[in-house]
């Protein structure tokens, strides 16, 4: 354990490991149910990404961006609240909706935080 600590990458590689599996056990167990397995990752991919945003914009490099109201930490965590709630299905039917967000976020982010 004291490797992992000492190692972050090796951390990332094993927890990054753990997610690729969940998302192929739950994507066998959707393909059962008769769903599409490709939603489910879609869905789980932009989770990821936008866990990936929000962890950049509570970094210090938004800090002033978030003050200025430039960014919107708010926001962000209510567009991945909704994923966590939304199913693979209504993702789908609103997946440009998501798309948009996704890239208007980013787009502030890399243009108001310090790199």
């Amino acid at each position: 354990m004291r490797y992992l600590q000492n190692h972050p990458a090796e951390k990332v590689g094993i927890f990054s490991t753990f997610e690729y599996v969940y998302q192929k056990v739950a994507g066998i167990g959707k393909r059962f149910q008769g769903r599409s397995s490709g939603e489910f990752g879609d869905l789980t991919q932009f989770k990821s990404s936008f866990g990936e945003l929000q962890s950049i914009a509570v970094s210090p490099a938004c800090a002033k961006a978030v003050e200025e109201n430039k960014i919107s930490k708010i926001e962000i965590a209510q567009v991945l609240e909704d994923l966590e709630n939304t199913s693979a299905e209504n993702f789908s039917a609103n997946k440009s909706k998501y798309i948009a967000l996704f890239n208007r976020m980013n787009e502030e982010i890399n243009r108001y935080c310090e790199k």
